[in-house]
């Protein structure tokens, strides 16, 4: 078991105990502490202290802050990783509580001799208080020891005679996370086995590289998953196993150890390739073959002979050409093949074939095939070109040098369907001859087993002369430089140009464009990072000659996360930089970001995806400054994160496991009667903070519900327009009093404010000259007046089509007429009908409007763009 930096750990398997090491444990197990009296039994209990120094060590963090799971008693660390050592933070004493110890119970110790006890070999390094001892340590590779005291006035206190001692280890590099593979299919993904009597051929991934199951940096030792047994050598038949990876001494793996589990299934007859020889006649037949061929191997068959009595395959005879009932006669036998007694624990299914017993049995050495002369037809290989009758296979020179025996030749394409001969010659593809000689067509005087030859047909040979390109954005290149990955797909920047003679071949027809990873699998883009291949090849051409390299190379890099930011959409801001959570005793959600800069420096928020990272815990502090770890955000107080990497993870590299910024939870009013909880506390602060609107004179208050009134909203229009930037003495200001003192109800402290908003065509009066200041606002009306505000500052406030505009609104019956092109203006610029409502026939409400305000105008108004200037009537 490893606990690696930045990494959670569990120990995915453990060895099982054999009975015969069960057995040797009872015989040396000591008496029980009971004693007999005369009066009857009593006992000697285990004292507090001997249980402290009996307990485990079952909580605890690396030195970056991060827990540490898994087998607390086999904790690994990398030498060159932030990780180095262990920081004790709970302690089960046998048979007791979890119980908390502090870094000044603590003492660290190198373990020269490696043994888990303190003797005079060993050093002492510093207590666990003491940070800049321990920080400043040179924690080399090697075995190390905690001291741990029980904390003093406990029960377990006995003045320091009994500790607790746990160990754990920093090695050069972890085998952690070692994972094995089929390295016969090249595919690091494949971790599935299936039997074989040839073996596995073992692979084992570590860190993105990989390793043969011999090789220079660790040992494999082999385990029967159910038994605990130790194997002899790598597991053969099929089953349940585990690998135990030990870390070579002298490498930079020593020390290390891990255990890897996986399975070889049993292979499948029913879907298998099987087959097998015909039989040459004797006196005494009464037999069937003893081999079959199941795909690649050659399996023995169940039979009386001495060598053949624990055969794999049990034959069964199932018919007989000739009607008989012996297997004697020259003639064809199908048998059905299933898994003997003995084959049960590698097969299942079961197979039907056929053989023939014969004359004389002609090798498979005895058939030809003419290519400059006669050679050996059986596991050879050729390169017919259409275009070149030089290259030609003639059926009809496939031969057996015994003249007397006739052949059966078939030709099968890659889809193992069979075809014409002359295919091979005239139709690009790749093809499987089968000869054999046939016992039917030689009255069972002469038979064989079956002969293979593969060969691959192309319309020519791209010579060295012809042209290869690679482009990538559209320009010519013989390499391209590493990319960083930014989620897109590299593969649809690269393209490729081939010609044979004055043709232009046709990617996809004439060639294939295939793209591998690092370890050889196939894939169809170029996205997350590692390295890639894009190798042209063709069924149709013979290109591997092509002048240049067939191959293009690109390197996609990881995306730094060297500050990695906590963020939450439940943050709220106030004021300046003072965001915080508003408490309400809830759960609270979370996201990690980065950020970035642009060339103007302007700083941009960008969010890691779900999944790349692991929330380890929050490091919290309560407002009364104490410390804890913390799995949610939801109390009163501070919270920092720790984070790993989740497991897989390629495209971004975690540089700081500790998020720098915090986020804070806390109760917080924007003014007495508005919580931060409140749904509209941000839209209010806005308002406030921009000066748009105030709370009631002398008081806290703001009045969140209490219904705008008409003066109060000329006096928020007013403030938004000229951010009260003109003053009683200026004779602007003078004109608008005057002018708002026009409407016969008009008073003092709101005339200047409705002179400028009726001069500029944003408010106007009742038909009777009077202007209703103490009226409420509907908000349909309020939604006209911040209209016409945007038209006083020059803005296009026409709407192409109203009812297109209001159609996604539920309440849209709710709208007057008159009103309908302000309220539909206000849906298309995001003022009003978020929620798919407008509720305009409603008397707007203090808070309602802030929102509005400042969702229209979320910045003052400066400078030029003031409306102080002239006047619009």
């Amino acid at each position: 078991m490893t606990a690696c930096v930045n990494k959670k750990h569990t120990r995915r398997v453990a060895l099982a105990i054999s009975a015969s090491l069960v057995g040797a444990l009872s015989l040396g197990a000591a008496a029980p502490a009971v004693a007999f009296a005369e009066d009857g039994v009593s006992t000697q209990s285990v004292s507090e202290a001997q249980a402290w120094s009996n307990g485990k060590l079952t909580y605890a963090h690396d030195n970056q802050g991060l827990i540490i799971t898994g087998d607390l008693n086999s904790i690994e660390f990398e030498v060159n990783g932030p990780a180095k050592y262990v920081v004790p933070i709970k302690v089960t004493p046998e048979k007791g509580k979890e119980t908390v110890v502090t870094s000044d119970l603590v003492t660290y110790w190198f373990d020269a001799n490696s043994n888990g006890v303190i003797d005079s070999g060993d050093t002492r390094i510093a207590k666990g208080d003491d940070t800049a001892a321990l920080a400043s340590h040179t924690w080399a590779v090697g075995s190390y020891l905690m001291v741990i005291e029980a904390p003093a006035g406990s029960e377990y206190d006995d003045g320091g005679t009994d500790k607790l001692v746990a160990g754990f280890k920093v090695v050069n590099k972890s085998l952690d996370g070692a994972k094995i593979y089929d390295a016969a299919s090249g595919d690091v993904s494949d971790d599935e086995f299936v039997y074989t009597k040839n073996g596995q051929s073992f692979g084992f991934l570590l860190d993105g590289v990989t390793y043969g199951e011999t090789n220079s940096i660790f040992d494999v030792r082999w385990y029967d998953r159910n038994t605990g047994n130790e194997l002899p050598s790598e597991p053969v038949d099929a089953g349940e196993y585990t690998a135990l990876l030990v870390g070579k001494t002298g490498t930079d793996y020593a020390r290390s150890e891990e255990q890897v589990n996986f399975d070889i299934s049993k292979r499948d007859l029913t879907t298998a390739a099987v087959s097998i020889t015909d039989l040459e006649w004797k006196d005494s037949q009464q037999e069937i073959p003893e081999w079959a061929r199941v795909d690649d191997a050659t399996y023995s068959i169940l039979t009386s002979s001495p060598s053949h009595q624990k055969g794999s395959l049990k034959a069964t005879v199932v018919g007989i050409a000739d009607g008989s009932s012996v297997v004697r006669n020259k003639t064809t036998y199908t048998v059905e093949l299933t898994p003997s007694e003995f084959g049960e624990k590698n097969f299942t299914g079961k197979a039907t074939v056929e053989f023939s017993i014969v004359g004389t049995l002609v090798p498979t050495s005895s058939i030809e095939y003419f290519f400059q002369g006669y050679k050996t037809l059986d596991n050879a290989s050729a390169v017919v070109y259409t275009d070149d009758q030089t290259t030609h296979i003639e059926g009809s020179l496939i031969r057996c040098t015994n003249p007397n025996a006739k052949l059966s030749v078939v030709v099968t394409d890659a889809a193992g369907q069979e075809v014409d001969f002359d295919a091979i010659n005239s139709v690009p593809g790749d093809y499987t001859i089968s000869a054999r000689v046939d016992a039917k067509l030689n009255s069972y005087n002469y038979g064989s087993d079956t002969a293979v030859m593969k060969v691959k047909t192309r319309k020519g040979e791209v010579k060295a002369d012809a042209k290869l390109w690679f482009t990538y954005d559209g320009t010519v290149v013989d390499h391209v430089e590493p990319v960083v990955y930014d989620g897109g797909d590299f593969l649809k920047r690269i393209g490729t140009v081939v010609e044979y003679g004055d043709a232009t071949l046709v990617a996809g027809e004439d060639y294939t464009v295939t793209v591998t990873d690092a370890y050889g699998k196939v894939v169809d883009s170029i996205v997350d990072a590692g390295r890639y291949t894009i190798t042209v090849s063709s069924s149709v051409y013979d290109i591997t000659g092509a002048k240049g390299s067939c191959q293009l190379v690109i390197d996609v890099k990881p995306i730094m996360l060297n500050d990695v930011r906590l963020g939450s959409d439940d943050v709220k801001t106030f004021e300046g930089k003072d965001a915080f959570i508003p408490y309400d005793g809830s759960e609270h959600g979370y996201y990690f970001y980065y950020e970035v800069k642009d060339a103007k420096g302007n700083v941009a928020q960008v969010r890691i995806p779900d999944g790349v990272l692991n929330l380890d815990h929050f490091e919290f502090i309560n407002t009364d400054g104490e410390k804890s770890d913390a799995d949610a955000i939801s109390e009163l107080g501070t919270y920092f994160a720790h984070v790993t990497q989740a497991e897989g993870v390629v495209n971004y590299v975690l540089a700081d496991t500790r998020t720098d910024n915090f986020l804070t939870v806390k109760s917080s009013s924007v003014f007495t009667d508005v919580p931060s909880t409140h749904w509209g506390a941000e839209g209010i602060f806005d308002a406030y903070r921009l000066g748009y609107m105030s709370g009631y004179k002398g008081t806290t208050f703001f009045g969140p519900s209490d219904t705008l009134s008409r003066a109060q909203a000329a006096v928020v229009l007013y403030n938004m327009g000229t951010n009260r930037s003109v003053d009683e003495t200026n004779d602007a200001w003078n004109t608008w009093h005057e002018h708002g003192l026009a409407f016969p109800d008009a008073e003092q402290w709101y005339a200047a404010e409705l002179g400028w908003a009726s001069t500029l065509d944003i408010v106007s009066g009742y038909p009777d000259g009077n202007y209703g200041g103490s009226d409420d606002v509907t908000r349909e009306q309020f939604a006209i007046m911040l209209r016409n505000y945007a038209a006083a500052k020059g803005e296009d406030v026409s709407v192409d089509d109203v009812d297109a505009a209001l159609e996604g609104v539920k309440d849209a019956d709710t709208i007057s007429d008159w009103a309908r092109e302000a309220v539909a203006w206000a849906v298309e610029n995001g003022v009003m009908g978020a929620e798919g409502y407008v509720y305009a026939d409603q008397s707007i409400e203090r808070a309602q409007a802030a929102l509005m305000v400042t969702r229209y105008q979320p910045e003052q108004l400066t400078g030029s763009d003031l409306l102080t200037n002239g006047v619009r009537r």
